[in-house]
């Protein structure tokens, strides 16, 4: 199984940590407002996720945050923020999530804790990992299906998380939920949209050639350009429907390295 894609910020030598600001009147909304535009600006999860996490850190002063996005319940992207390149490389692992940031997964609901020790499930730091005490984490829902979770950590003396700083946290999961869901939809759309594109590249390129082999190889081609694929192969049917015959019909990017992978190939029918 791959682990999951890993992105850090503010990873310089001086981590960039906004200042309190406090949630009180018109700043507030605002900057719930500002949070939002610049989180649905964003257009893949792990761009909303490291947004998301920035603004989580300076709307609550906290030195540390981090995020992640499940696929299929298993974290396919992970975000972290706060760390220098040296503490973070001082880290011979990252979190394995069996800690506070799995049991925010699996609780399913906020986690604010003003000593991160004090908790039983505050397992599975790794060696090296900077000190941490107050801790507060946010699970995102799409409805009724969780999608990731939100975290934020304090230094020791750095202060505590208020129930403002939790609902904010909340109201940035949700808004961080939209953005995911969103960042989806154009993602599948783009997807069809090409698909529709290829489908009349190779009717075009098929209409224009002059046998039905020329319009094979056009048409494997541009699914292989498509695709990717570095190889593609074309067979055709048996009248009786029950075998596929190969053909002298290829696309390959090196054709020297798939040579005998070809003669191979050629000599071969396939049954259905």
């Amino acid at each position: 199984m791959m682990g999951p894609r890993v992105y850090g910020g503010s990873m310089g030598d001086s981590p960039d940590v906004g200042p309190a600001t406090g949630h009180e009147g018109t700043t507030s909304l605002q900057l719930l407002l500002d949070s939002f535009v610049a989180i649905t600006s964003e257009l893949n999860a792990a761009a909303i996720l490291e947004r998301a996490v920035d603004l989580a850190r300076l709307l609550t002063s906290a030195r540390y945050g981090a995020a992640v996005a499940l696929d299929n319940g298993e974290i396919a992207e992970f975000v972290h923020a706060g760390l220098t390149n040296a503490q973070f490389n001082a880290m011979p692992h990252l979190p394995l999530g069996k800690g506070m940031l799995g049991a925010v997964l699996q609780q399913k609901t906020p986690i604010r804790l003003d000593v991160l020790q004090s908790d039983r499930r505050s397992v599975g730091f790794p060696l090296g990992h900077v000190p941490m005490t107050a801790f507060l984490g946010v699970p995102i829902f799409q409805e009724t299906d969780l999608v990731g979770a939100l975290y934020l950590t304090k230094s020791p003396g750095q202060g505590l998380f208020s129930q403002q700083d939790e609902l904010f946290m909340i109201s940035l999961a949700n808004q961080t939920a939209v953005a995911l869901e969103t960042a989806h939809l154009i993602k599948r759309l783009n997807e069809k949209t090409a698909i529709v594109q290829l489908i009349q590249d190779v009717a075009v390129g098929a209409n224009e050639a002059h046998d039905v082999d020329e319009a094979l190889q056009i048409t494997l081609d541009r699914v292989c350009a498509h695709t990717g694929w570095p190889v593609g192969h074309v067979y055709t049917l048996e009248k009786d429907g029950t075998h596929l015959m190969p053909t002298t019909l290829w696309h390959l990017e090196d054709a020297e390295r798939y040579e005998q992978f070809r003669r191979v190939t050629e000599g071969m029918q396939l049954e259905i």
